[in-house]
């Protein structure tokens, strides 16, 4: 298969969860790092809060999943394009695969673990289960939205829009480890697993809602694109025509194959 083709329907939910279950792996193998204290931050100082880089951790594949699909080389950069909505059933299929991920990691913490808080209960608390999950899904939905509004920005080369959705992007990515931190280390209750379940339903109605629009906005930019390249087609047809243009074989008639005769 070319890089410039598209696969399959199936080609890329495997794609898909070929990536997350990789992530998965990745996420493990950072939390255990931490754990055996193996990895350092930039001053060169041993990280050792593993509860809150546990955290950190929650939202990192979220962030990467984007960057895993993008595929610059395919005409549909990676996120298909059609009536049926690819993102969501994408979102949906990671979500679940970090969601039975997740259930290691108070394993993986160890003795680093702290007490009642949503991380060291996950696997115990109904209410913890539900707040971590219903995060890294609102989180995923997020990340999906306005990585991929970027790279339709760029793709129909509105660049002054692309730079004005940089400010939420980052935004997401302070308000995702902020917010991680804070649930993760915080006690479980009905209350925040309720809010964070809200947010969950709402972030991925609107990735529904804004895929649909990506699909729209690009087939009017496909649509402009074709016009303007028959239109440039049919001018240079037009200007080509008449008794002086050239022939089949490249070469301008002369005046007496035109019939001027000067005789």
């Amino acid at each position: 298969m070319k890089e410039s083709t598209v696969p399959t329907w199936g080609r890329d939910i495997r794609r898909v969860v070929s990536y997350s279950a990789i992530g998965v792996v990745f996420a493990w193998i950072l939390i255990l790092l931490v754990r055996w204290r193996l990895l350092r931050d930039n001053s060169y100082d041993i990280v050792e809060d593993t509860d809150v880089w546990t955290a950190l951790v929650a939202v990192l594949i979220p962030f990467m999943m984007p960057f895993l699909l993008l595929a610059p080389k395919r005409p549909d950069m990676g996120f298909r394009r059609g009536t049926v909505p690819f993102l969501p059933q994408a979102a949906l299929v990671t979500v679940g695969i970090q969601w039975v991920g997740m259930l290691a990691w108070p394993f993986l913490v160890g003795e680093d673990l702290g007490t009642y808080t949503v991380l060291a209960t996950l696997g115990s608390d109904v209410f913890s289960f539900v707040t971590a999950a219903a995060l890294i899904a609102t989180w995923t939905c997020v990340f999906l939205i306005v990585t991929t509004a970027l790279v339709t920005a760029s793709e129909t080369m509105k660049w002054g829009l692309a730079i004005v959705l940089l400010i939420p992007y980052l935004g997401s990515l302070f308000g995702a480890g902020f917010t991680s931190v804070r649930t993760f280390d915080g006690v479980a209750s009905p209350v925040v697993a309720l809010v964070w379940v809200g947010l969950a339903i709402v972030s991925f109605v609107l990735l529904v809602g804004w895929d649909l629009l990506r699909n729209l906005i690009l087939r009017r930019a496909e649509g402009e694109r074709d016009r303007s390249s028959r239109e440039r087609r049919r001018q240079q047809s037009h200007g080509a025509s008449g008794p002086w243009s050239e022939g089949p074989d490249g070469r301008r008639p002369s005046l007496e194959e035109l019939g001027w005769n000067p005789q």
